[in-house]
């Protein structure tokens, strides 16, 4: 951040007793014509320092963690909890008939920690399956067994992940969408740890008519100091895609951008920075530094979700306090036909 011209003239006149009277006065010219120049500038010194951040990589990156910290600190007071750690590993893979791909998702929240023991926490959100068997190619949630029926948390949470014992959970039915939140009520301990895993079936397209296939948004509700997000492809699936990250406001409709549009120049877009990385093939690419027990979780979700001898290529995104109430997504650059 830049600094005031009022605390270049106080350090000026803190150096007077021991700085060469010929500085200290270039000091205080130079307040004066930072002080015109803020004048000047639309937008004072906020208008300064935007355009630093535009024109200058390494400030930008500055502003911009210091932007995501103020954040995380206000949105965990305001909300009322937060997690040390948020993690999420998609794994694509080829439905059952073979005509689309599924996947098959992984939640970790680590360390949560609740500040106002009376305010609800949302721990998870999924869409049900219909009440009837669901026709071909039509998308709904499951649990990673494969089963449908009565949506129940024990469906989702996986127990042997998770802080023992998950309290009873509201369950809070918004059209297709059920929520399962911890009641608001101090007598209720939050749990430390919660680990989530279902199947998305009939996710995507196997075969897709362009050459992006369509995104897999996650809306950040928990305040967060770390943001792991990672994508696995079955080898057969996707050859030469290239994962890409947006992140973005919802925009007033709630959907995404028109299909083909570039993202970045929609009104909902947000410029923020993030690196992705490839991650290592076999087992051992699971493993994530400061992460204890991510690769027993992969492995066992693998396991029972009959994947366990698929072979897998993977990207990681790693992100130090994301925005909380924006939306992250992945979509896949295809090779052009």
């Amino acid at each position: 951040m830049l600094p005031s011209p009022s605390g270049l003239r106080i350090l000026a006149d803190r150096a007077r007793s021991s700085v060469d009277k010929k500085l200290v006065a270039n000091l205080l010219a130079a307040a004066d014509e930072y002080q015109e120049l803020i004048d000047i500038t639309p937008g004072g010194r906020d208008g300064i320092d935007a355009w630093l951040s535009e024109t200058s990589r390494l400030v930008r990156e500055k502003r911009e963690h210091s932007a995501r910290q103020a954040s995380f600190k206000s949105m965990s007071f305001l909300l009322g909890h937060y997690s040390e750690t948020l993690l999420s590993s998609l794994f694509l893979v080829p439905s059952e008939d073979g005509k689309y791909v599924d996947g098959v998702e992984i939640h970790r929240r680590l360390s949560l920690t609740r500040l106002k023991p009376n305010m609800p926490m949302a721990l998870l959100s999924v869409y049900a399956p219909p009440e009837e068997s669901p026709h071909d190619g039509s998308t709904w949630m499951g649990s990673i067994d494969g089963g449908r029926g009565n949506v129940s948390a024990d469906d989702f949470i996986l127990s042997k992940f998770s802080s023992k014992p998950i309290p009873s959970l509201e369950v809070v039915e918004e059209g297709h969408l059920t929520t399962f939140v911890l009641p608001g009520n101090p007598d209720v301990d939050a749990p430390s740890q919660v680990c989530s895993a279902f199947r998305i079936h009939n996710g995507w397209e196997k075969v897709p008519s362009g050459d992006i296939l369509p995104e897999r948004g996650y809306m950040l509700h928990i305040p967060s100091r770390a943001l792991v997000r990672e994508i696995f492809i079955a080898e057969e699936l996707y050859q030469g895609a290239i994962p890409q990250l947006l992140f973005r406001i919802t925009p007033p409709g709630g959907g995404p951008t028109r299909p083909g549009a570039d993202p970045m120049k929609h009104y909902s877009a947000i410029d923020l920075a993030a690196s992705i990385e490839q991650i290592p093939e076999g087992p051992g690419g699971y493993e994530i530094s400061g992460v204890p027990g991510h690769r027993s979780t992969v492995e066992y979700v693998l396991e029972r979700s009959g994947l366990s001898g698929v072979e897998f290529r993977g990207w990681r995104c790693r992100i130090p306090y994301p925005v909380p109430l924006t939306e992250m997504i992945w979509r896949l650059k295809l090779p052009s036909k």
